[in-house]
Order: C-alpha cells, then structure tokens, then sequence
C-alpha cells in the first residue's frame, strides 16, 4: 500500500485566505502551494498591523501520529504570534499532509530541502531578512539541522526535540501496527526502511549551529538526553537555554478521539520563546 498525495494544482497560484477568530482577535491566514513545482503545501499569517516585519517565524511539523496530534497546537501558536508582530508559516512535508509524494518514498533529505523552501518563501512573502526557526519532536529536529547553513537564522526553540535517531526509531518500532515488507505502518503512517536508516543517523548534540543562533529548548518535562543537548550546544552557539513547561508529552498516543493534544501553558511558552 502507498499513500499517494495528489499533484499540485495546475494554473496560476490562487491562495486560499480565510479569517480566524482568536480570543477576539480577526486573523487572515493563507493556504497556498509553493516549491519547486508547487509541490509544498504551506499557510501564512501575517503579523498583526501588516507593517513591516524584521523576522518571521518558520514552524516544522513533527512525524506521523505525533503530526495529527500537534496539528491544533501549531495553528493556535501561529495565531498567537502573529499578534506579537511576527507573521508565521507553516507547511506540510513532501508526501505528508496536503503536500504532493508518496509517503512510502519519502526521505530525511527531502523534508531538510523543504524546510529551506519554506524558510525561503517566508522571507519572500513577510520581507524579513531573519528567520526564527520553530519545531516539535522530529520537526525540531529538522529545524536544527537546516538552521546549521543559514546565517539568517536568528532564533531556534525546539520543542521536545528528537536528540538521538535511535531512540526515536525504537519507539516506533514498540508501536508498529503492521509490517509490508521492510515497511512500518504506526498509526496508518509508513515508515519506510531507508527513512529508519535516515533517522538513527542523527544526532543533534553532533550538530554544530551558528555562532549568532539562540536556542531555546521548550521542554514538557526534564531529562538527561535534553541537558546534554543544550550543554552541546553552549560550545558553538550563541545564547542557549532550556525551559520546561510541565504538559502532556506523549505525542505519538493515539485513542478513539483523535488524540489531539493542545498543551496551553506549553504554547504559550512557545508564543514567548518565539516572539519575545
């Protein structure tokens, strides 16, 4: 079985605006197609005013289970900061989400390239010259290891971040629902074996970053492999600090009602993070 996206929508680009209420705040927020051949699916938020912004904010969704149970999470966040005047997108990985691909074909590769698509069409559509980079889980991940090369990266906060690969890929393999091939299915997601492959070969406190980067860890509850993190990081970075914000941490539960998961406390802290 392969989960197929369709292709982009052919034509010119028409993007989808619609209005949001937000604690009695009118929000526009856009959907729109973007990338090489308009294969991403991304929304926007403008900052609140529509004035010139000087950073945007960029959100990287985790994987699979853990993706449908942030996904209120992240709207509500993008909503949030586009009030404190920094505009906000969010975007789908290839062969996830609204996105085109496959996702029995996907790779760390891919989803790192689409990462500096988003950040690229962030800049394009706020104006800002610096980038704040956001993400939960795997998407932290992702996040940090694009924000190594970009100099415009002013601002990381990783959100209960994947620090090592390995254990990632050992959760999953203790949640696995069935086997084709090679190929996991948790929770209706494939995780393919090259994809597994891709992920036990990170490790975040490898990762050198930018002299100029802060980094914030917004933790839901302490741990050994997070304080390793930030203490890897103090060596290369610029301003690193760990917040924990005690919140709901399972995010790859799945129950009969959809498991969402909307951590308040844990996303006004990353409103703060992100914004202040």
């Amino acid at each position: 079985m392969s989960l197929a996206r369709a292709g982009p929508p052919e034509g010119p680009e028409r993007p989808v605006a619609r209005l949001f209420s937000n604690y009695g705040f009118v929000t526009s927020m856009e959907f729109f197609h973007f990338g090489p051949e308009r294969r991403l699916f991304g929304s926007y938020v403008p900052q609140a005013g529509g004035e010139g912004a000087s950073s945007v904010a960029v959100l990287c969704y985790p994987f699979g289970q853990e993706y449908v149970r942030a996904h209120k999470a992240f709207r509500q966040v993008a909503l949030l900061l586009s009030r404190t005047g920094v505009p906000v997108l969010r975007f789908d990985y290839s062969g996830t989400g609204d996105s085109a691909g496959a996702a029995t074909e996907a790779s760390l590769d891919e989803w790192l390239a689409d990462v500096n698509e988003a950040i690229e069409e962030a800049r394009r559509r706020s104006g800002a010259d610096q980038v704040r980079l956001g993400g939960l889980r795997l998407g932290a991940t992702l996040a940090a290891l694009a924000a190594r090369d970009r100099a415009e990266v002013e601002r990381l906060v990783l959100w209960d971040p994947v620090v090592t690969g390995t254990a990632f890929v050992e959760d999953l393999e203790s949640r696995i629902g069935h086997r084709e091939g090679t190929t996991w299915w948790v929770y209706g997601f494939p995780i393919t074996e090259s994809l597994r492959e891709d992920i036990c070969r990170i490790d975040l406190r490898d990762v050198q970053l930018q002299a100029k980067t802060r980094v914030i860890q917004m933790l839901s509850r302490p741990a050994d492999n997070y304080d390793a993190l930030a203490e890897a990081h103090v060596d290369h970075a610029g301003e690193v600090e760990s917040r924990v914000v005690p919140s709901p941490w399972d995010w790859n539960y799945s129950d009969a009602m959809g498991g969402i998961l909307l951590p308040r406390d844990m996303v006004r802290a990353v409103v703060n993070a992100l914004g202040g």
